[in-house]
């Protein structure tokens, strides 16, 4: 049951993320500049429609989320701390990585408890 919800609420999820991410981003900066990021942002919102079948599988499901993280936490972690520079960004991405390595972490546990830890590389 849970393994055919997860692919649409991962679309949900990314496409959640990257219609908030291109408001916050297109609000806050200059469009000279960060047209190239904003860009990106158009290209993986319409991918993330176009390619939906791709989304149950893990690598490309995990690197979309990791990019939308580490891009929402590039944007908020300077606004929360009042503070922008190279630490800021490396604390930014330190952020990052606890949700996401938590999220496949507890994919790969919910694939041994299922007995189904073989058929991973199918996902």
């Amino acid at each position: 049951r849970w393994r055919n919800l997860f692919p649409m609420a991962i679309q949900f999820a990314l496409g959640s993320l990257w219609s908030g991410l291109l408001v916050f981003y297109s609000r806050t900066a200059v469009f000279a500049t960060s047209w190239p990021f904003l860009l990106l942002l158009v290209a993986f919102l319409v991918g993330n429609e176009l390619f939906h079948h791709y989304v149950s599988r893990l690598v490309f499901s995990t690197t979309l989320l990791f990019f939308a993280l580490i891009s929402l936490a590039i944007l908020i972690v300077p606004i929360y701390l009042h503070a922008i520079g190279p630490k800021v960004f490396l604390l930014s991405g330190a952020a990052v990585r606890l949700p996401s390595f938590s999220s496949i972490a507890g994919y790969w546990r919910g694939l041994a408890e299922n007995g189904s830890l073989r058929h991973a590389g199918r996902c």
